[in-house]
């Protein structure tokens, strides 16, 4: 395995997310129905309330063992579902008395995900637990999980259910629900509001990969890769490999605008390094290292240019700057697509067609951006 890989395995971090909310609020069951993730629920003083475990629920079809079998051993998410108190705990919380245990539990939190299940609405109590929280860890993204869709109305259908324009009595209960969770949160700055719902009975899931997406944008670069990896909200394989390339894609742009010279490029080298490697497995077929990295050289030399790219690999100060974030972001999303495209169609790698897809790949993407600008 290349060095410029093991960095990059050794940057990756494990996404932390807290996810708090009332009891019957249905984060357990957003647990088991979102993630491959080691989760466990805490207590108001920070200690495990619960013995951690493992949810094993994993996509079906083809590729589903290949979540277990990445370049890492393993890969998924810690989940800390965290109980929010009521009554004197909740004034105690409000009052300070839980400040340090419960920093302690919030340490190391990439995301907190905050649950309401429909049709409720935030008490004053909850409110006020939510400003202490947000003073405790200011800086870690905040998102409103709007769950429980499913008790909207009688007449709920997660098959084409259309929380914006449908005219069903669930579709209009849900829609004013939602927009008065908007204004209750709104001081707290949420990044987003997501409706969603669990699969329950006869009903499936719906919404959740709007809410794995609003994650994956919250998580820091080094663990976006990994969430898409974990999730398991995607079961078609085409869809997977999707998620794959997004993950990795946004995971580049992050990387690719340390200001620090040649610095990122062994990050985004070993970003493409895990998402070829990762990509090959769920489409049932191998890829070692060393082949894995001559793709993602070949990649980078089409893009930046053989004379630009020759100075990066002598480290010349300086031309670290072309691999911009939106250039780093482009080129792995170039190197993701034209792979998929190949394995799907059982085809062979050869470096210099794919060098020159990856080029193609790489000007639709950059054409198709500047498109989207002018508009």
């Amino acid at each position: 395995m290349s060095d410029e890989t093991e960095e990059y395995i050794e940057s990756v971090s494990i996404p932390t997310l807290v996810w708090i909310g009332e009891p019957g609020s249905g984060r357990r069951e957003m647990a088991s129905a979102f993630v491959k993730a080691r989760f466990s629920t805490m207590a108001l003083d920070g200690t495990i309330a619960e013995k951690p475990e493992w949810n094993t629920v994993l996509p079906d079809g083809d590729g589903a063992e290949s979540l277990q079998k990445g370049l890492r051993k393993d890969h998924y998410a810690r989940i800390c579902l965290f109980d929010a108190p009521k009554g004197e705990e909740a004034d105690a919380l409000m009052r300070g008395a839980y400040d340090k245990p419960l920093s302690k539990a919030l340490r190391g939190a990439h995301v907190l995900v905050w649950f309401v299940s429909c049709p409720r609405l935030p008490d004053p109590g909850m409110l006020g637990l939510l400003r202490t929280m947000r003073a405790i860890c200011p800086d870690v993204p905040l998102l409103i999980a709007a769950g429980g869709i499913e008790n909207a109305g009688e007449d709920y259908r997660a098959d084409g259910f259309d929380i914006d324009d449908g005219q069903s009595h669930a579709e209009e209960t849900a829609r004013n629900w939602l927009a008065r969770l908007r204004e209750e949160f709104t001081p707290y700055s949420p990044k987003d509001v997501i409706p969603c719902a669990a699969p329950k009975g006869d009903q499936a899931a719906w919404n959740l990969s709007a809410l794995s997406d609003a994650i994956m944008k919250a998580l820091p670069p080094s663990a976006r890769l990994e969430w898409q990896f974990c999730t398991s909200v995607t079961k078609d394989r085409g869809s997977m490999a999707d998620n794959y390339i997004l993950g990795a894609t946004a995971a580049a742009a992050g990387i690719g605008v340390v200001p620090l010279p040649v610095a990122d490029m062994p990050f985004i080298i070993g970003t493409q390094v895990t998402l070829l490697i990762a990509l090959f497995r769920l489409y049932g077929r191998q890829l070692d290292s060393s082949a894995a990295r001559s793709l993602t050289l070949a990649a980078a030399s089409a893009v930046v240019g053989p004379l630009a790219f020759s100075s990066l690999s002598k480290l010349v100060p300086g031309l670290g700057s072309v691999f911009a974030g939106s250039v780093a972001a482009a080129c792995t999303w170039a190197v993701g697509h034209v792979a998929k495209n190949v394995l799907e169609q059982g085809g062979e790698f050869d470096i210099d067609d794919f060098k020159s897809s990856v080029r193609k790949m790489y000007t639709q993407y950059v054409k198709d951006r500047e498109h989207e600008k002018l508009r």
